[in-house]
């Protein structure tokens, strides 16, 4: 505005004495034009101002409440993660639970059939040697009797009675005789392991295992030593001792399910890496056993 009427000024100073009465009025309404004009612009700005500032205002109200609900969907999304995460790892314990109940249950189912069948044949021999025993029964013998022919019967054949089987009788926790037999300390140590006497159980299996290395139970009784550190949670000596089922006893039958619980352990561990080369040994070596079946469903778990 002061460079305006400075300039005003100075066109009045250099045409006052030339300039007309009417062309200073005409100069002047166009200053007052201009005046208003810039007045208007002024007022234009002022407003154009307040509404960006408004507009900004708006912005940072919206980009604010938008982060606050961005950053609550975030800790929303970690807490379902980690109920997600936990809720598998509790289904991944029952399935291991589960799976492992199954492999135990099949096993005892088992052995029951192979005590039955030893039972049945026992049975069968003693069936045979009865009816041996019968077949050779004394021949009829005659006597005479005032010229007559009596017939005398045959004396029943004596029958040696059967020696009943002798009975296991269980030793109190924590007590294992010395001078058993295998069969005894297996019978003995097996029975402190189900009814979960840990401590006696593992003396009779290693007592065995020393006393009877080359028993045909040494393999199984190293094995249920691995299944008793299992059921402590003792999997750093588990993972050992079913190692040497696998070393000592390559041929027996429990090298299967010594893989098997080997890779469970190390699973329980966190080890997931170990578990897994343990498990696909085990798929490698036995595809068609049930141990493999259950080896490859943990494996889909990783």
């Amino acid at each position: 505005m002061k460079f305006i009427s400075l300039i005003v000024s100075a066109c009045l100073t250099i045409c006052c004495g030339c300039a007309l009465q009417q062309d200073m009025y005409a100069l002047n309404d166009r200053i007052i034009a201009l005046e208003d004009r810039n007045k208007r612009l002024e007022a234009r700005e002022a407003a154009r101002k307040r509404e960006s500032e408004r507009i900004k205002s708006r912005v940072e109200t919206y980009s604010k409440t938008h982060e606050e609900k961005t950053q609550r969907l975030r800790d929303q999304s970690a807490e379902l993660q980690a109920m997600f995460e936990r809720f598998r790892e509790e289904i991944q314990g029952v399935r291991g639970e589960v799976e492992e109940a199954d492999y135990l249950l099949r096993r005892e189912i088992g052995e029951i059939q192979e005590s039955q069948s030893q039972t049945d044949s026992k049975l069968n021999l003693f069936e045979d040697q009865l009816k041996r025993v019968e077949s050779k029964r004394m021949p009829v013998q005659q006597a005479p009797v005032y010229g007559r022919t009596r017939v005398v019967p045959p004396e029943p054949a004596v029958v040696a009675p059967i020696p009943p089987k002798p009975v296991v009788k269980p030793e109190p926790q924590g007590r294992i005789a010395a001078g058993l037999s295998e069969n005894e300390l297996y019978a003995l140590a097996k029975q402190a392991f189900d009814r979960a006497d840990f401590e006696t159980a593992r003396e009779g299996f290693r007592k065995l295992i020393a006393a009877y290395p080359s028993s045909r139970r040494a393999d199984n009784s190293q094995f249920w030593l691995g299944e008793i550190y299992y059921r402590e949670r003792r999997y750093e000596e588990a993972i050992l001792e079913y190692q040497e089922v696998i070393e000592k006893y390559p041929d027996g039958n429990k090298v299967k399910a010594a893989l098997l619980k080997q890779g469970f352990a190390f699973f329980s561990l966190g080890d997931k890496e170990n578990a897994r080369l343990i498990l696909q040994e085990l798929v490698d070596r036995y595809p068609d056993s049930h141990e493999a079946k259950l080896a490859r469903d943990k494996l889909d778990w990783f």
